[in-house]
């Protein structure tokens, strides 16, 4: 009874459950005249790692890391003529840190950092408040 006992409990403990296999594709897509279009990383089809695009003249549209299909780290986006206008941190596909925006003629348009869910700064936006918060702020 006992070698039984023992047998049945090492054939329980050293099977291990069959992994699935990771996945990992690069995908790249070109526009008609032959250029990069953009190159994107996937792990079991979740964008994982850099993603980057191009405008047709070769120019970077944008470059980001991705983990599970958001946002990770640093965000660039950039016009068709190469000028950076927007430049943003993320978290776990939440914005964090540092964000900025400018204009086509390269003033700044927001300029503000996110903290836990905060915006702290010059949005370029007005705050939309509800109907509750309007009169409480009224009241102070």
């Amino acid at each position: 009874m006992k070698p039984l006992f023992v047998l049945c409990f090492l054939l329980f403990f050293s099977c291990e459950k069959a992994q699935e296999p990771i996945k990992v594709d690069i995908v790249k897509k070109y526009y008609p005249n032959g250029r990069i279009m953009e190159i994107r990383h996937f792990v079991n089809g979740a964008k994982n790692g850099r993603q980057t695009a191009f405008w047709e003249n070769g120019h970077k549209r944008f470059d980001f890391f991705a983990k599970n299909d958001a946002y990770e780290g640093e965000l660039r986006e950039w016009d068709i003529h190469g000028h950076l206008f927007h430049l943003a941190h993320f978290v776990n596909g939440q914005e964090e840190g540092v964000q900025k925006m400018w204009y086509e003629d390269g003033k700044i348009r927001a300029n503000f950092v996110v903290k836990k869910g905060r915006r702290y700064g010059l949005l370029g936006t007005k705050n939309c408040k509800n109907k509750l918060e309007k009169s409480l702020i009224e009241q102070l």
